[in-house]
């Protein structure tokens, strides 16, 4: 057997946002997350933690003034940098949350939902950054 050397771990994805709170809380109630202990109320909106119940890797949503909406799935003018891929089980479970999203604030940018072996939709989140959510 071959010994696997050690890298570091994986904590979290962190959001560029201009509004930190809405953004995280557009993913909570998404993602039905919990805050980190001390984020979930407050004034200081330039760092945000939502803690995945799962123990894997986190969304961290830090304060910026400007961000540049991704323009993904078109190639121009301003690409995807970064997108975050979400799973469901099944079409009909698509559908469901497709009407979540929508509901919470996303947009869809493409659909391909109807496509036999890899249906999908892409979505931007409000603050623009582009979100898959595809059946697995």
């Amino acid at each position: 057997m071959v010994e696997r050397k050690k890298g570091p771990k994986f904590r979290q994805v962190v959001l560029d946002c201009t509004d930190a709170r809405a953004l995280a809380e557009f993913y909570r109630r998404l993602l039905v997350w919990d805050y980190r202990p001390g984020d979930e109320a407050g004034d200081d909106k330039d760092w945000l933690v939502l803690r995945n119940p799962d123990g894997g890797v986190q969304i961290a949503f830090q304060q910026v003034d400007r961000l540049p909406e991704a323009s993904w799935p078109d190639a121009e003018p301003v690409p995807q940098q970064l997108h975050l891929d979400l799973t469901v089980e099944s079409v009909e479970e698509l559908e469901e949350q497709h009407a979540r999203v929508l509901e919470l604030g996303g947009r869809l940018r493409y659909d391909r939902s109807e496509d036999p072996e890899e249906p999908l939709r892409v979505y931007a989140d409000p603050a623009g950054h582009p979100f898959c959510v595809f059946v697995d």
